[in-house]
């Protein structure tokens, strides 16, 4: 579990942690609430999880993000349960 909700890391921490992601087998819970994450940061999860299969939980409220790619990362993550 990682939980990094209202740390402010916005489009940049997400990116950064997209990249982490490729090479992550333990991580299965992303708490990432609160954080001013717009769709560049979410897509940037959003092409992660394409390949990462361990993630099976993510939390993306009160970003800005739109429904359609928030929608899209959400059925990313089912994919994995």
């Amino acid at each position: 579990k990682l939980d990094l909700s209202a740390n402010e890391i916005t489009d940049t921490g997400a990116e950064a942690l997209a990249v982490v992601l490729q090479f992550n087998s333990t991580i299965t819970e992303l708490h990432l609430y609160s954080n001013k994450i717009s769709d560049a940061g979410a897509e940037a999860l959003a092409e992660v999880l394409q390949i990462n299969d361990t993630v099976t939980t993510i939390d993306l409220d009160f970003n800005n993000i739109s429904a359609d790619l928030k929608q899209k990362v959400n059925q990313l993550v089912e994919i994995n349960k």
